[in-house]
């Protein structure tokens, strides 16, 4: 009908994967840092996150290392 054949479907699913996989590897990179910072601060009753940047922050520190945002 459209008159693709199998090596033109055969290099789109190439190609596709091309961009598809490097892009779930970046998603899964991005959650699991995210979990691990939360459950950083879990497991340290000294820690808290900062509400502005999301990053981890020492209760006792004057202002985020991340945003700079004071007393986090």
């Amino acid at each position: 009908m459209f008159g693709i054949g199998f090596q033109e479907l055969l290099i789109a699913f190439v190609i596709f994967g091309m961009i598809a996989v490097p892009a779930a590897v970046v998603v899964a990179v991005l959650i699991r840092t995210q979990r691990s910072q939360q459950d950083a601060v879990l497991r340290n009753p000294n820690l808290v996150t900062c509400p502005d940047c999301g990053g981890t922050v020492s209760k006792s520190a004057l202002n985020c290392p991340h945003c700079g945002r004071p007393r986090p």
